[in-house]
């Protein structure tokens, strides 16, 4: 074939390094808007965005030229060099190394941004960590509890 047709429809999470930096509600609006630029600006389309004081979520179409790891690659560095540029944040900021990320459906799409958007009242009873178990479980993915 000469044209790619491809739908990579991937649910992406990663948190702040050690959990340690809390996002104010007004900063991490500015930031998803942020990140929706840079994945946009490498022909990606950001379906949904979300996350919680130290944690992000999306949902992305993965454009075919590019790898999911250098896409966030791109996205991190970015996006890290922006919030340090920001006032009153730490400039030792930066986001933990790995990410979580699973491929989606298009009938399923519905239900994963009203997950996603859902962050700020799940958080209330729910940690990040509790969170990405509940999902790895549910994505029946093998994983050591010391690498999250």
């Amino acid at each position: 074939m000469s044209h790619y047709l491809v739908n990579q429809l991937i649910h992406v999470m990663w948190s702040t390094k050690n959990l340690h930096y809390q996002f104010q509600k007004s900063l991490k609006s500015d930031l998803l808007a942020y990140i929706t630029t840079i994945i946009k600006s490498k022909n990606g389309r950001v379906l949904a965005t979300g996350g919680f004081s130290d944690h992000i979520h999306l949902l992305i179409v993965l454009p075919p030229e590019i790898s999911l790891s250098l896409l966030l690659g791109h996205v991190k560095a970015y996006s890290s060099k922006w919030i340090k540029s920001c006032e009153h944040i730490d400039p030792e900021f930066s986001w933990q190394e790995g990410y979580l990320a699973v491929s989606t459906q298009e009938d399923k799409l519905s239900s994963i941004c009203r997950y996603i958007e859902g962050e700020e009242s799940r958080h209330q009873s729910l940690s990040y960590l509790d969170e990405v178990t509940s999902i790895l479980k549910q994505q029946n993915i093998r994983f050591n509890k010391d690498y999250l």
